[in-house]
């Protein structure tokens, strides 16, 4: 970035999310690195795109759920349409932090937008759910699962595992 601005050759979008996106890989401690080249493209008066959304929502999945839920929140206050990708990135960041109540208000949220429900966001908020290691847990797992089938995702083995989890802590 530093070159092109020497060169002066101005970043676009697509240059700041491949920066931010190659911030976030390797050791996945510079996410905040990542997160401000994106709040830079903002800052410059770029327009960002539902790409540089989820790369900002992926680069958080590695436990920076309340970031993740505070980058879905303002992707649709700036009147932009999440994806299934945005939705299932959001997700996986609850699961990885044991945030199974935020998980299924992502699972809410994308079906009040309309977006196409996936078997990646439904499996992490199940694993979410039982990664929490709570015994009264195994109800809303199973009730997940019956409301994936009722909207015709097919479950995975991991689906399945996950379920299998919150009904083993909940001895069910």
């Amino acid at each position: 970035l530093v070159a092109m601005r020497t060169d002066r050759v101005e970043p676009n979008v697509i240059v700041y999310s491949a920066a931010a996106s190659s911030c976030d890989k390797g050791s996945g401690k510079c996410w905040p690195h990542a997160l401000r080249l994106l709040a830079v493209m903002r800052e410059s008066g770029l327009r960002l795109d539902m790409i540089c959304y989820n790369t900002a929502i992926g680069i958080c999945e590695k436990g920076q759920w309340l970031r993740a839920f505070s980058i879905l929140t303002s992707a649709q206050k700036f009147i932009l349409a999440p994806t299934a990708v945005t939705y299932g990135s959001a997700a996986s960041a609850c699961e990885k932090s044991l945030q199974w109540q935020r998980a299924l208000a992502i699972l809410s949220s994308m079906a009040m937008a309309d977006a196409q429900p996936t078997v990646i966001a439904h499996s992490a908020a199940l694993a979410a759910i039982g990664a929490s290691h709570k015994a009264e847990r195994w109800q809303p797992a199973l009730d997940l699962l019956v409301h994936m089938q009722r909207i015709h995702l097919v479950p995975t083995t991991i689906t399945y595992s996950a379920a299998i989890s919150a009904c083993e802590e909940g001895e069910q």
